[in-house]
């Protein structure tokens, strides 16, 4: 079997057994069994099967048994699992992914027990702590020696057990226990949490599931967040099979009175929901942000004696001038909207450091989950002691995640070393900034620094499942729905209808239409009188294309609160797209009772007259609109000069259109000007019209023709014969 074939198989087995049809899993395994030809694994099915079919004749038999539920239930996850591992055994066999290679390759290099892994790593940290207490050559050189060989057992660590299908009991109790061990770093510990959350990724494991809820009972806040991730990730990608592990179940249950659980999950979703921004931010600091500031770079050049840039204290002083060019080119706003962006806590940097992610540091699986360590060699070979005041702010703040923090300590080894001191005192200029902001962040509340810690582990998660060399060969969780409200780890939970309303407002405030307006949907069921609801449901829908439902949102959000003035012009608004001029007439006029000095809805008011060629009652209006609003008369002109040619008052609209020539006339005035004067038999100033209007719009020859294709219905009627638009139009392309 294929690796697509083993996983779909394993998926249609899956579907099956959530919907309780264990005759056709059976069937399925069969093909799994055959491809794989392991007669243990065979075994196994022969007695599930056994089993079910003794239930089905007992059952038939009307043999009473209480406790049929639960063997139904066990006997459903005992396939489940037998399907898991027959799919791990032939993905380990078959799979050309990165991470089953790695799977093989780590077999077969015989690892050590996951007990000698942590012995070693107890015993160099030993041997560091002695080398540390003497302050000589000698002894700095054997740290070194032992700071490296510690972390070659970290990767090690990460490696045993990311790649490890299943753990025996005995390792599930040294993975526990570990948590608990001192000597065991929280360093190392972050790391056992991400590799086990890789595993889970790969594969469902009810054990290591339990496992991350014990990790998260840690008072380590770093610890405990990337627990959470991992369990809400867990959860997350087995939702449907979940709700027959009954331990699963209590552990939710257990700390679903947890006012901080909540707090933290809540929290966690809407930051999953903002990694949907940072594909855009990146695209805006790519195209928009960086073409800008590399304009102002020559001037700034030309400003800037970069023959005497050594000279720190000249560099300190900067000039006023830059201010003004960067406000002018229209980048400062949006590098506010950027730094607005940042303080919510959006990933603003993952354009900065993609392009740094190539160093032979990121080749390493583990440093990608690794949280930033100034002991860390990558980083003591590059910064030198005199220079930790400043790695020790940049590691306090929480606005860089671990990830960019090694690719801006790695990027300094490439630059001289002049330059390197150039770089740092260019921070070290703002560091009483940076040292507000670590103060300020020391004085972060308990829920506000949890907020921090899971926002940057997630950043850090991001560039691992978007940047990573072998990022194809797992499953992209970010390009996943990630509609956590819609599990059944959420409903257990049991969040009120107000954390739901956070979720969905948070959704509907960055234009995720269609999850907002799943959640908003649910909330109406509880909320049937609720007006607000029912707008922005009706608002969601209008924005994803359904009119009719949009509609049929607004009017019964009218009939909860009358005369709503928004509501109402969405309603006239929906009519209008729809068609149902009348209908949105009737609208229109009850929202400008409302408003009698809205202009914008008196020309809409004119248009649905125009649109039920009513050309009479719209050009009183438009006439009426010339009149009282002088800033209007535009619009108004423009409006007259259309509907004059379509009601034959050719003469009108030509001094309608000429008023608009006078102005600045768009490419449509143009368009309009010349269907006037062709209808007056001023054929040459027609064309003349024609070719300008083209030109206008960028000499765009297609879009023109398709725009005099739609007008063709009201030249016929303004008397132009059908047999002389082809002409008109030949005569056009020839000219162009």
């Amino acid at each position: 079997m294929t690796q697509q074939d083993i996983i779909k198989t394993h998926k249609i087995i899956s579907m099956l057994l959530n919907n309780k049809q264990l005759k056709d899993s059976f069937n399925a395994l069969d093909l799994f069994l055959h491809s794989l030809q392991n007669w243990s694994f065979s075994e196994k099915k022969i007695e599930l099967e056994n089993n079910y079919k003794l239930m089905l004749q007992y059952a038939v038999d009307g043999v009473q048994d209480p406790e049929r539920h639960l063997i139904y239930n066990k006997l459903i996850t005992s396939i489940y699992t037998l399907s898991d591992e027959v799919k791990e055994a032939l993905l380990f066999r078959d799979s050309v992914s990165y991470e089953y290679s790695q799977m093989r390759y780590y077999a077969a290099a015989h690892p050590p027990r996951l007990q000698l892994v942590f012995s070693e790593l107890a015993d160099v940290q030993v041997n560091m702590s002695l080398s540390e207490a003497v302050d000589n050559e000698d002894s700095a050189a054997k740290y070194k020696e032992f700071r490296k060989r510690y972390e070659t057992i970290q990767a090690a660590l990460f490696n045993k057990i990311w790649l490890t299908a299943y753990f025996t009991d005995d390792e599930l109790n040294l993975l526990k226990e570990a948590m608990t061990n001192e000597k065991v770093t929280e360093i190392d510990k972050c790391l056992l949490v991400s590799a086990l959350t890789l595993n889970i990724m790969r594969n469902f494991d009810e054990k290591k599931i339990l496992l991350l809820f014990d990790f998260y009972g840690q008072e380590n806040e770093q610890i405990k967040q990337r627990s959470l991730v991992g369990i809400m990730l867990s959860m997350y990608l087995y939702n449907s099979r979940l709700h027959f592990y009954p331990s699963l179940r209590n552990r939710l249950v257990l700390l679903a009175d947890d006012d901080d659980f909540r707090k933290n999950i809540q929290f966690i979703i809407i930051q999953f929901i903002r990694s949907k921004e940072t594909e855009s931010i990146t695209r805006k600091m790519r195209e928009e942000i960086f073409p800008e500031i590399m304009k102002i770079s020559p001037h700034l050049k030309q400003k800037v004696d970069f023959e005497d840039v050594n000279n720190i204290d000249d560099f300190e002083e900067k000039n006023p001038e830059w201010n003004e060019m960067i406000e002018k080119s229209g980048v400062a706003d949006k590098l506010k909207e950027i730094s607005e962006l940042q303080v919510e806590g959006a990933d603003v940097l993952m354009s900065t450091f993609a392009s740094l992610k190539h160093f032979p540091f990121f080749s390493v699986i583990s440093n990608w989950f690794l949280p930033f360590d100034t002991e860390n060699t990558t980083v003591q070979n590059v910064v030198q002691a005199k220079e930790k005041t400043f790695l020790g702010l940049l590691l306090k703040s929480w606005y860089m995640c671990n990830s960019d923090k090694y690719s801006f300590c790695l990027s300094l080894s490439h630059v001289s070393e002049n330059q390197r001191k150039i770089m740092t005192s260019t921070f070290r200029l703002e560091s009483e900034q940076m040292e507000e902001i670590a103060q300020d962040e020391n004085l972060l509340s308990g829920t506000a620094k949890k907020e921090k810690i899971s926002n940057q582990y997630l950043q850090d998660l991001y560039r691992f499942y978007k940047l990573y060399n072998y990022r194809i060969h797992f499953t992209d969780i970010f390009s996943l729905p990630l509609d956590f409200q819609n599990t059944w780890f959420y409903k257990i939970i049991g969040f009120e209808d107000n954390n739901l309303r956070e979720i969905a407002e948070y959704h509907f405030s960055k234009g995720y239409y269609k999850e907002a307006l799943d959640i908003y949907l649910h909330l109406i069921e509880n909320e049937r009188d609720n007006a607000e609801l029912y707008q922005k449901a009706g608002y969601c829908r209008q924005f994803l294309g359904d009119i009719e439902q949009a509609l049929e949102n607004y009017l019964f959000a009218d009939t909860i609160i009358n005369d709503n003035k928004w509501t109402i012009k969405r309603i006239a608004l929906c009519y209008r797209a729809l068609k149902r001029y009348e209908k949105a007439l009737e609208y229109y006029r009850r929202a400008s009772s409302l408003e009698p000095k809205n202009i914008a809805l008196q020309l809409n008011i004119g248009h649905c007259f125009l649109e039920m060629k009513n050309y009479k009652d719209a050009l009183n209006i438009y006439f009426k609109i010339e009149v009282i609003s002088p800033e209007n008369e535009i619009k108004a002109w423009r409006a007259i000069a259309w509907c004059s040619f379509l009601s034959g008052k050719f003469e009108q609209a030509q001094r309608y259109c000429t008023k608009l020539l006078g102005k600045r006339p768009s490419h449509s005035d143009l368009l309009n000007a010349a269907h006037v004067e062709w209808s007056l038999g001023n054929r040459h100033e027609a064309l003349e019209f024609y070719k300008q209007s083209i030109k206008m719009n960028n000499d765009n020859l297609p879009e023109f023709l398709a725009g005099f294709e739609k007008d063709i219905p009201a030249l016929l009627n303004a008397g132009i014969k059908e047999d002389e638009i082809p002409i008109m139009t030949d005569r056009l392309k020839y000219m162009i």
